[in-house]
């Protein structure tokens, strides 16, 4: 519905207006009323709101002027609670490291000539760990956490359906690429739609970075020593339809690498059994979409088998090969400013001989090296929060106090995001700062407060009604 409205209303930037105005006033009241009830309504943004420029006023997106809006709010409590307790959180220190690294990194681009656009669009992801300064507060009651988690099926169950719909009508030739509904998806849903066969193109969309650290929530609570619900395989396949139609090479490693991670505090029989059903499901999954879109001509397991040989051997895929041509553009980058950095909205310009012509572009498609080339030696502070966060979680696990089972499948989602980041922009990425914000609110909860958490998120369908 949101995504209808969003297209309908594309021309009509009078009704946008309203609307965003609208939805702020209300998110400012719900703010003043329950601080908590606000973020849940910034939260059902992010899951519903892709990737967060359905409805836009003077030139901002709805998902920003709602993250500015909580932010300032929440500077401004902070700002009351200290003159009225004398105190602030130490967290402060948390959102201090990074802005630290931000104010470097963005001037430094300003120096450098980058664009103002895109030194604010890379700005835009890290303001997302500034969450985890109120969100570590946040006492949520019943109703908030059963909301919360309904949102996320919501979101899960909603992208694979979109997602569906979406590759249905390109490859029953109802749209086609470059159309208008094409230019929608691109511009504004930050889609990026990709032919590989006629009966098979790949669907991605930004919201779904979330589905590998999903996937491996699913699979680590269908782990559990008693018996889990087996509604969480739904929630898997849902997730695993959406990694079929992505078929991103990253993801799938990334899956591989935090499935082992969650062979960590399994019986090894079950983690192996349960497992081998999640690959046999995803590739299970991804055959039928190909024969069912073939009409049973094609099976896709030579362009799986394709896809996922050019891991080791990335000379075989175009798309694999390019990215090589960027190494040694990116080195010398790198070389110019090791160790004050490229700054934000930093650019890369190679020659794509598959296409015949030089590109310029800001996706450096080597995560880590980007990072290392826009923050410099900032880069170490900021990959120093996943490395914290991580044995944060490791430590809560050791010492079972809360349901380690979804801890543990937290922490395999991070070190998924990880290993994403290896071929993507997957640490900076709104979605990738926003999970690593949750995880630290989390972690950085009093152990009764955690306890009810992982306790409500582990038994969800077990009190369903």
């Amino acid at each position: 519905a949101i995504r209808l409205l969003s297209w309908w209303t594309i021309d009509h930037a009078f009704i946008q207006a309203v609307l965003v105005v609208a939805i702020t006033c209300a998110f400012g009241i719900a703010y003043f009323a329950r601080r908590e009830l606000a973020w849940t309504l910034l939260a059902t943004e992010l899951a519903l709101g892709g990737a967060g420029n359905f409805f836009q006023f003077a030139g901002l997106s709805l998902r920003t002027i709602l993250l500015g809006t909580f932010l300032v709010l929440s500077v401004f409590f902070a700002w009351y609670k200290k003159t009225k307790h004398g105190s602030i959180h130490w967290l402060a220190f948390i959102g201090g490291t990074v802005c630290l690294a931000i104010m470097w990194a963005a001037p430094q681009g300003l120096l450098l000539n980058n664009s103002f656009a895109a030194i604010v669009a890379d700005v835009i992801p890290f303001a997302y760990l500034l969450l985890v300064l109120p969100l570590s507060g946040f006492k949520l009651n019943k109703f908030e956490r059963n909301y919360l988690l309904r949102l996320g099926i919501a979101w899960l169950i909603g992208t694979a359906l979109f997602a569906t719909l979406v590759f249905g009508l390109y490859v029953s030739g109802t749209n086609e690429l470059h159309d208008l509904f094409y230019q929608w998806l691109r511009d504004v849903a930050g889609a990026k739609i990709t032919f590989l066969a006629p009966w098979f193109y790949r669907i991605v969309f930004p919201e779904q970075l979330l589905l590998v650290p999903a996937a491996l929530i699913c699979l680590s609570l269908l782990m559990r020593r008693d018996a889990p619900h087996w509604k969480w395989w739904w929630l898997y396949g849902f997730a695993a339809l959406s990694m079929a139609l992505n078929f991103s090479r990253g993801y799938f490693l990334g899956l591989f690498v935090g499935t082992i991670v969650l062979l960590w505090n399994h019986r090894p029989v079950h983690w192996f059994k349960v497992s081998s059903m999640a690959a046999i499901s995803l590739v299970f999954i991804f055959t039928a979409v190909c024969l069912i879109s073939s009409r049973g001509s094609q099976t896709g397991l030579p362009l799986l088998t394709g896809r996922v040989a050019s891991i080791g051997a990335p000379t075989q895929e175009t798309s694999s090969a390019t990215r090589l041509l960027l190494l040694p553009i990116i080195k010398t980058k790198i070389a110019t400013h090791p160790l004050a950095g490229n700054g934000l909205g930093s650019t890369v310009t190679f020659y794509d001989p598959y296409l015949g012509r030089s590109i310029t572009t800001g996706s450096y498609d080597w995560g880590y090296l980007e990072l290392w080339s826009e923050l410099g030696i900032g880069a170490l502070a900021y990959l120093s929060l996943w490395v914290a966060t991580i044995i944060l979680l490791i430590k809560k696990i050791r010492a079972g106090l809360v349901d380690t089972d979804v801890i543990l499948g937290i922490l395999a989602g991070l070190v998924a995001l990880l290993v994403i980041a290896l071929t993507t922009p997957a640490l900076f990425h709104v979605f990738g700062t926003v999970y690593l914000g949750a995880a630290i609110a989390l972690v950085l909860q009093p152990v009764s407060r955690l306890r009810t958490l992982t306790h409500v998120v582990a038994n969800f369908f077990h009190h369903l009604r």
